[in-house]
């Protein structure tokens, strides 16, 4: 029996794809590339516990295929969903403490951005323009991570309210020479700009949360190696259930998006420690679709050093990317499509490379700089519809090709 494990993106930033809506996709792709034209493709959606003891559950969808009267499963997908692990200490934070994590971890990042920019040649095909949208979005990351601390004048705005209507404090005041009215009409003014701010853009507070929790929580884990233990043990543990309740000849292949596919290549190809006696004898291959390695290489070069490669003979690996895509990789020496050229390590496995475009895009440099189009181009891979054309199109056959389906 050939499995999967599915790991997504991160939800806010950028699009979030259920595990449930892959399969739908992966299904219908399944269908296309079928010889067999009465075959039809069902999905069935489950709850699967990996874990009684910490009632750790994620869905199981299993892909039916039926045919002449006969329903067999081809396929099953295991959602693995490691957000709320990454985030969780995070999110117990409250809103200022979020906004100011996020703002010394953009101030953080701006040296290696600024000195990227101007010209710093790094060993990947990063391309010149792709850094300098990069460094646009981290100064809209700092612009935005002000925002809930310039909420501050608003309770400061409460106290001086009650100061001046007060008359006891109101002659201390006097006497300590403070102009407390000019500081209550600074106060106000910042106070009404921020109103402004809210009205004219919805979800404001709740979008300035999100992006500070994703973006400081997934920096702590490439840095720091937060949260990784308990993602990669609970990985552990989910694939233990799977090999016990697939067979012991079962295959497993991660299908990864995004920020999910460094998880993936974090745990497949770890630091510090090596893969377990399952995990080589099980995993069978990787897809990765948007990977951002150009982009992790430069800003967090310590990331991929020193991995343990035991499975690099083992694995084969399918890498969708497009060059519209600012945080894609093609693993190649220029910004063209093509064979890799390289890999995270000099031993370690090149990808297959898939290019995957949704349109002969032919914008300004300036439109593209403003609109953020090539990161926004991140998303493109699949549309809202999980009835629409998505890149699957491409992966099912390369998979055919290589055996793993």
């Amino acid at each position: 029996m050939k499995v999967g494990i599915y790991l997504s993106g991160l939800g806010e930033t950028f699009t979030h794809e259920t595990a449930e809506r892959y399969a739908k996709r992966f299904a219908r792709q399944w269908d296309f590339f079928n010889a067999d034209e009465a075959a039809t493709y069902e999905i069935y959606t489950d709850k699967f516990e990996y874990d009684k003891q910490h009632q750790l559950v994620c869905n199981r969808i299993s892909i039916v295929e039926t045919s002449n009267g006969l329903s067999k499963v081809v396929y099953k997908i295991y959602e693995y969903s490691y957000a709320a692990i990454l985030t969780k200490k995070f999110k117990s934070k409250n809103a200022l403490s979020k906004s100011w994590l996020l703002f010394l971890g953009v101030c953080g990042k701006l040296p290696s951005m600024l000195w990227n920019m101007v010209g710093h040649k790094g060993a990947t095909s990063y391309d010149a323009r792709f850094r300098r949208e990069a460094l646009y979005l981290f100064l809209l990351f700092f612009i935005v991570s002000l925002g809930i601390i310039i909420l501050l004048p608003s309770a400061l705005t409460v106290l001086v309210s009650i100061v001046v209507q007060d008359e006891w404090l109101t002659k201390w005041v006097a006497k300590q020479a403070i102009g407390i009215k000019s500081i209550h009409n600074i106060l106000r003014l910042i106070t009404n700009f921020t109103a402004l701010l809210i009205l004219l853009m919805p979800g404001f507070n709740d979008s300035i949360i999100s992006l500070a929790c994703e973006f400081v929580s997934a920096s702590n884990y490439l840095e720091k190696g937060s949260t990784k233990q308990t993602i990669h043990g609970q990985m552990d543990m989910l694939l233990e259930q799977i090999v016990k309740t697939e067979g012991a000849d079962c295959e497993v292949y991660i299908h990864s998006y995004s920020f999910g596919t460094l998880i993936s290549l974090d745990y497949l190809f770890p630091f510090g420690t090596e893969p377990s006696e399952r995990m080589k004898k099980h995993f069978k291959g990787l897809i990765t679709i948007g990977n951002p390695f150009d982009f992790i290489s430069i800003y967090f070069p310590q990331f991929f050093k020193g991995r343990n490669l035991k499975l690099k003979d083992t694995v084969n690996w399918i890498n969708v990317y497009s060059l519209s895509d600012a945080l894609a990789s093609n693993f190649r020496c220029r910004h063209d499509c093509g064979e890799a050229e390289y890999s995270f390590d000099k031993e370690a496995p090149r990808p297959i490379n898939i290019e995957y475009e949704v349109a002969n895009v032919d914008m300004n440099i300036i439109s593209q700089f403003f609109t953020l189009y090539s990161l926004r181009a991140h998303g493109n891979y699949w549309d809202k519809d999980d009835d629409g054309q998505s890149c699957l199109r491409l992966i099912i056959p390369e998979m055919k090709n290589h055996l793993m389906l």
